[in-house]
């Protein structure tokens, strides 16, 4: 078990692509402190493909599930986003996932039945409160990049060291709804926080188009907890579970943790602050030894 753990944080390192459990949650109750405001305009932007499809169906709507997925509503939103990019002079490059690691594919078992059973319940009734992404979304959403001449590329496997590498080397922002890009050191705009619509301002005496939303750097979560070393950020990803690592591995871990009293915070929100607090004191290879000592 030591073993596996220590290759799995090695691996993590420049690699995350696993969701950290709670983490999204987290920022957003605390948003006063990670995000700030933030102008969308002249400027290039990365974005993360497979979620944004997702998150356009989910957020532009309404679209009904129960009918096969209103593939031409949902076509007419994708185009509709990117034309509203195009105005605000952003451009946009779209990075999509491939395939699945075999070391994920138990995430994505469990996934694919959770879906089955949702799409068991899905009827004209409750639709709205059931979300099944239609099977051919995917390549509804890259018929439009097509159409609208939007550059996109497909990766081998997921594609988040991808989109955070050509962010850092085109000094841009990345779009998406993933919480690894809150450990990634790259500038983020979680979707969630665009507004619709694009809007005007004056500048010079010239009209600015530009949509509104918020935009993270790691640089103010470090700060706020007093210089934490952001090269620790991974090891607090694996310690709180992932797609490939789940949290109940560290229970030892965390029952000698004193975690801090909170009706505020979820069991997860406390697990976090608690885990970002400890690290503040450790280096990557002292920490290492001290969960080492608990997965014995």
């Amino acid at each position: 078990m030591v073993g596996a753990f220590r290759l799995c944080v090695r691996t993590v390192t420049p690699c995350f692509d696993m969701g950290v459990k709670g983490l999204t949650s987290y920022i957003n109750q605390n948003s006063h402190r990670y995000l700030t405001a933030y102008e969308l305009h002249n400027c290039s932007l990365v974005i993360d493909g497979n979620n944004l499809a997702c998150q356009i169906y989910k957020w532009y709507g309404p679209h009904f599930s129960a009918y096969g997925g209103d593939y031409d509503k949902y076509s007419e939103s994708v185009a509709t986003f990117f034309r509203a990019l195009k105005q605000c002079n952003v451009t946009a490059y779209v990075i999509m996932d491939g395939g699945y690691e075999r070391r994920k594919l138990k995430t994505v078992h469990r996934r694919l039945r959770q879906k089955i059973k949702a799409v068991a319940k899905c009827t004209p009734s409750p639709q709205n409160d059931i979300e099944v992404f239609p099977v051919l979304l995917k390549h509804a959403f890259k018929d439009v990049l097509r159409k609208l001449s939007i550059s996109f590329a497909q990766c081998d496997f997921e594609a988040d060291d991808e989109i955070a590498a050509v962010a850092r080397k085109l000094g841009c922002p990345v779009l998406s709804y993933d919480s690894d890009f809150f450990i990634y050191n790259v500038p983020y705009i979680p979707f969630s926080t665009c507004e619709v619509g694009v809007k005007k301002r004056k500048e010079n005496g010239n009209d600015v188009n530009f949509i509104k939303c918020k935009i993270y750097h790691v640089e103010g979560l470090v700060k706020h907890f007093g210089g934490l070393d952001s090269s620790l950020l991974p090891l607090m990803a694996v310690l709180l579970g992932n797609d490939y690592v789940k949290g109940s591995v560290f229970k030892n871990f965390f029952l000698n943790m004193k975690l801090p009293s909170s009706k505020k915070m979820s069991p997860q929100q406390r697990k976090i602050a608690e885990v970002i607090e400890w690290l503040k004191k450790e280096t990557v290879e002292s920490a290492l030894i001290k969960v080492d000592i608990f997965l014995m």
